[in-house]
């Protein structure tokens, strides 16, 4: 009687631990990325950083790179000169400036570059992700200075998840296509468009 007592509560405990493995295998069990893994970026407030079609942005980007971040965020308070004071007046003040240091995975179109300093204005530090260290995107991109660049548009932005999909990070309706691509795919794309669309040097 006793034996058969404990073969029964022994049953239920096998089958408990069998069922808590069975939800945990299923809780932890590697998922697709999807676009809401993603922040989508505030609507920007300048037409400088307005957004753009992928034609238009061809036409003006001079680097288009898949990139990861290699040192977040730095913020420089920047006084304006005098010139600047002479055109603008007393009432131009003190303003941030911001860099972030990309490590380059992959030139995708341009001159090749390992690394560079991505230049954030005011305007795009209001409307760009966090850039942690590690977190890897494609930018389309327009020379800014030696070593630095800038983003063509607010829509030149798409994050790389772990699985190597591609995500916006401005839900426009031309892009919205675009939302879950191979990263292989996209690349290709961008190559394709940009051989078919001259650069315009500014």
């Amino acid at each position: 009687m006793l034996k058969r007592i404990f073969k029964y509560k022994l049953s239920y405990i096998i089958a408990a631990f069998v069922f808590i493995a069975a939800v945990l295998a299923i809780a932890l069990w590697p998922r697709g990325s999807k676009q809401s893994d993603f922040p989508l970026l505030a609507s920007p407030q300048q037409v400088s950083t307005n957004i753009m079609s992928l034609d238009a942005q061809m036409k003006y980007s001079q680097l288009i790179v898949d990139a990861t971040v290699k040192e977040g965020l730095t913020v420089e308070e920047n006084r304006p000169s005098q010139e600047e004071i002479d055109v603008l007046g007393d009432k131009v003040g003190a303003y941030s400036t911001g860099r972030v240091r990309m490590s380059v995975n992959e030139v995708i179109y341009g001159e090749p570059v390992n690394e560079f300093n991505l230049y954030l204005t005011p305007a795009m530090q209001d409307c760009a992700p966090d850039y942690k260290p590690g977190d890897r995107f494609v930018f389309i991109l327009q020379p800014y200075q030696d070593g630095y660049y800038t983003i063509t548009a607010v829509n030149s932005i798409f994050y790389v998840a772990y699985d190597e999909k591609v995500y916006l990070a401005s839900l426009d309706e031309p892009y919205m296509r675009i939302s879950g691509n191979e990263l292989q795919d996209f690349k290709d794309e961008l190559r394709e468009l940009k051989a078919q669309v001259p650069t315009i040097a500014e």
